[in-house]
């Protein structure tokens, strides 16, 4: 058991959305599901709805859309039922988003 298991969950969790945010579905992938089996394991349901959340958004870049939709409602479902609020604003973006379209991220320049 890690000495600070919260503590190393976020910091997964926390790699997890940079390469979201860098756009990098397969690396994004591979942290989700690093970050859930963690938070399975430790017992810590919000990162495993951040994990499952991630992973629909990279199955969907990644073109899996349909498996990646139903990640994130999911996700959000299991979100909505811990009771926890602060990332319910985003909710509706990311029900929105699973485009496989890199929604999420910023857009490459030339």
């Amino acid at each position: 058991t890690p000495r600070h298991p919260g503590s190393l969950a976020y910091a997964m969790a926390a790699v997890m959305w940079v390469h979201q945010f860098r756009g990098e579905a397969s690396l994004a992938l591979e942290q989700a599901r690093t970050t859930l089996a963690f938070a399975s394991e430790q017992g810590f349901p919000t990162w495993h709805v951040h994990g499952l959340v991630v992973q629909g958004w990279a199955d969907a870049e990644l073109g899996n859309t349909d498996a990646g939709i139903a990640g994130i409602r999911q996700g959000l479902r299991e979100y909505e039922a811990t009771g926890a609020r602060v990332w319910a604003s985003c909710s509706p973006s990311m029900a929105a988003c699973p485009t496989g379209k890199r929604c999420w991220t910023r857009r490459k320049t030339r």
